[in-house]
């Protein structure tokens, strides 16, 4: 798998594509795969994902919507579906659904794109079960790694806290987090992220990767491995998953009186 995923790093690079769109976390907010960015998605936008993902006997479908409200806020939904393989003589599968949404807003500290956010999420069969979430995040430009006719380099550093509560757990993770971005001016982007394991909750620590390639100017595809698809947190297997976003631009109206399409471009680190 990973030769696999190599070889479409090298072939994509090559050729090309559109500009690089905002793309939704598995959680909802603008980001890497399962962890945020600072980034936050174009003001009247409206991105809609969905990944899927086979992990030992469990099929994993996550869905997500993603607005961006304002200038410097974002709201999104989410959802995901676990089904379970039947096991001895059932021959129904056992499903569970998990709701969640959230928001962060943006600000900056020292011309640095610094976020916060937080989230909720609760299991449909099992109100019990319940998810918080809060962060901070921040992104920089580290022009010191770059080279003549590299890709484009972003750095993410943040910290999040995940309070997870149910009948058997009730366990918190209190945890930095950081990644890469690496993207070429066709729009093609590498993400890669890691959070250390915390024993409360993670089984290991989280590590992500994926490979997006707009197709044109609202479709995006996606391939990559996680071993956190559920929740964020980190589990013993990785396995691959494929997922596809559209987003739709938003309208404004403009000074004159004419209105004008709002680009679904991310702000770009610096601003």
């Amino acid at each position: 798998m990973r030769a696999t995923i190599a070889v479409l790093i090298f072939v994509l690079l090559l050729i090309g594509s559109t500009a690089l769109w905002a793309y939704p976390t598995f959680g909802g907010a603008t980001g890497l795969i399962t962890q945020p960015t600072a980034e936050l998605a174009p003001r009247g936008s409206l991105t809609v994902a969905g990944d899927y993902q086979k992990l030992d006997a469990e099929s994993i479908w996550i869905g997500r919507a993603n607005v961006g409200f304002s200038d410097d806020l974002e709201i999104w939904a989410g959802y995901t579906k676990l089904s379970d393989s039947p096991t001895g003589s059932s021959f129904i599968p056992e499903v569970h659904k998990i709701w969640n949404g959230g928001a962060k807003y943006a600000t900056q500290v020292r011309n640095i794109p610094v976020t916060v956010g937080g989230s909720f999420g609760k299991m449909q069969d099992d109100p019990s079960i319940t998810v918080y979430n809060a962060f901070l995040v921040a992104d920089k430009d580290p022009g010191t790694l770059k080279l003549i006719g590299s890709p484009d380099v972003k750095l993410t550093l943040g910290g999040t806290w995940i309070k997870l509560k149910d009948s058997s757990v009730n366990g918190t993770v209190l945890q930095p987090f950081g990644g890469l971005v690496f993207s070429n001016d066709k729009g093609i982007s590498l993400a890669v992220e890691y959070r250390p394991k915390d024993s409360d909750v993670d089984e290991k620590a989280l590590f992500s990767a994926a490979l997006r390639y707009p197709v044109n100017d609202t479709i995006t595809v996606q391939v990559g491995t996680t071993n956190g698809s559920i929740g964020g947190l980190g589990g013993n297997d990785s396995d691959i998953f494929f997922g596809l976003s559209y987003c739709m631009k938003g309208k404004q109206v403009s000074s004159d009186g004419d209105t004008y399409e709002i680009p679904t471009r991310t702000r770009r680190w610096g601003y």
